[in-house]
């Protein structure tokens, strides 16, 4: 048996280390003992207030983003910063447990608040994994599977998210839940661009469904004292005794509100979802650029000077609209009535026009350079 062992040990010798070379990256050798790397190297995607589309005088204080790794019983085991890229090396002197999932938070403060995101990371004896394959990354998409796993657990376990998402992107695994993960990560962008605290504010609507909304206290608070909801889900909110004048609610979804009383002159709406809505009649010098009106009724809306450069007003009725000098640039109007409206003036370049009718339609001095007339109907347009 000896002189195998030594003619085994010669033969490695002959050939190569190649046992050392196949050792993982995080383990050195020195002489005959390993030792493994505990570290957690990683970068969190660093995400920016937008303020809403508001100008602010000053600038508000964004702190140093800082890393926290907690266990399952909710205690920080290990802490450290990321630099200005979002990279970041928490130094690990234990030996971390091999069959807990822990969580690592990213957090920052802005004008005071808290805004944190989250991934789950698992240590398998070599090295760590996280919901991202291949590293540790914290972003939008780690902290909607987190968000989803810590209210339903049931679908998701923390265990079952490691290595979840492929180097691409793409989630692998646990496709039944895709549309769920994506809804979450609209809304914790949309948290993230009015700098508040996603973890803190998105909330259960319908469990069963995997269905998850924004506080809707917190979205009132916003809109009331800060005068800014850019990005706010609105679907659900009481808005008949708000005055809306002056408030910022760019990107806000605001499907199926009443605002045909409302006083739009000085709102922000700029890519908001009015899907649904009712409008006021008088649309006239508003900026609604790239807004969603599909399937919208607008007949008899005076535009006049209204902006909808880049908006979707596919499938809608502007049928007897009044209005001169429309901005209407890069505008899908897919099968759009336009009967008997009145658009003098107006700048319909860069516009699908599929299969959109112009009856009776007063088009007169209007541009429609670069647009796509293949399939609309001009043949009775009363004034071009």
């Amino acid at each position: 048996m000896r002189r195998k062992l030594i003619s085994l040990s010669i033969l490695l010798f002959v050939c190569g280390c190649n046992e050392i070379t196949s050792t993982p990256s995080n383990v050195s050798l020195k002489g005959d003992i390993q030792k493994i790397s505990y570290n957690l190297k990683g970068r969190i995607i660093n995400q920016e207030p937008k303020f809403g589309l508001k100008k602010f005088k000053t600038k508000a204080i964004l702190t140093q983003q800082s890393i926290s790794v907690l266990n399952s019983s909710n205690q920080v085991v290990w802490t450290g910063t990321a630099d200005d890229a979002g990279n970041f090396l928490i130094n690990v002197s234990v030996t971390p447990s091999t069959t807990q999932v822990y969580v690592l938070e990213g957090f920052r403060n802005f004008d005071g608040k808290r805004i944190s995101l989250r991934t789950f990371i698992k240590f398998d004896g070599l090295k760590w994994h996280s919901i991202k394959q291949g590293e540790i990354l914290v972003d939008d998409t780690s902290t909607a599977i987190c968000i989803l796993s810590e209210y339903n657990p049931t679908v998701l376990t923390p265990a079952n998210a490691i290595d979840s998402v492929t180097s691409s992107g793409y989630v692998s695994g646990i496709s039944s839940l895709v549309s769920a993960i994506d809804n979450l990560k609209s809304l914790v962008n949309s948290v993230l661009s009015r700098g508040k605290d996603p973890v803190a504010e998105i909330v259960v609507k319908n469990l069963s469904n995997n269905q998850f909304m924004i506080n809707q206290n917190s979205n009132y608070d916003n809109l009331t004292k800060e005068n800014n909801c850019s990005g706010c889900d609105l679907r659900d909110s009481d808005l008949s005794k708000v005055d809306l004048a002056g408030k910022d609610l760019s990107y806000a979804d605001l499907r199926g509100q009443n605002l045909s009383s409302k006083n739009l002159s000085e709102t922000i709406l700029i890519g908001a979802d009015l899907r649904g809505a009712t409008l006021p009649n008088d649309l006239s010098y508003l900026d609604l650029t790239n807004v969603n009106l599909s399937g919208q009724d607008l007949r008899n809306k005076a535009m006049t000077g209204l902006i909808l450069t880049g908006s979707d007003l596919s499938n809608s009725n502007l049928s007897g609209t009044q209005g001169n000098l429309l901005d209407l640039t890069k505008i899908r109007l897919n099968n759009v009535k336009l009967d008997n409206a009145l658009v003098k003036y107006a700048k319909l370049e860069r516009v699908n026009l599929f299969q959109s009718k112009f009856i009776g339609t007063n088009i007169l001095g209007s541009s429609f350079k670069n647009a796509d007339m293949e399939t609309a109907d001009l043949s009775q347009v009363a004034d071009i």
